[in-house]
């Protein structure tokens, strides 16, 4: 099997190694189309901003309004649970506001 690795370049094994990417959280999910979002032990909730094919790391955390202790991302966007495990769905992800609609 080929795969590429964190350069880009062809060769290696799937999970031969790692990147370390700043920041701590408890939980963290990926979707379609460079969408990463994650959840901190403060029940914060962020998306990585600038995640492409080429920069597959992203750019920085951006945090978004919530307070969630988990969050999965579909291909229609992100769902998250709260701390008293009610669900919400984040509207308005795209490819050009991965935040969603602001409030």
């Amino acid at each position: 099997m080929t795969c590429l690795n964190i350069s880009g370049s062809a060769g290696g094994r799937v999970g031969y190694s790692w990147q370390s990417i700043p920041g701590r959280l408890k939980q963290i999910d990926s979707g379609p189309i460079g969408f990463v979002w994650g959840v901190n032990e403060g029940y914060k909730i962020y998306f990585r901003k600038g995640v492409t094919w080429k920069k597959p790391e992203g750019s920085k955390w951006i945090r978004v309004k919530g307070r969630f202790k988990h969050v999965s991302v579909g291909q229609l966007g992100p769902w998250a649970v709260s701390p008293k495990n009610y669900v919400f769905f984040r509207l308005g992800v795209t490819r050009r506001r991965p935040e969603g609609i602001k409030e």
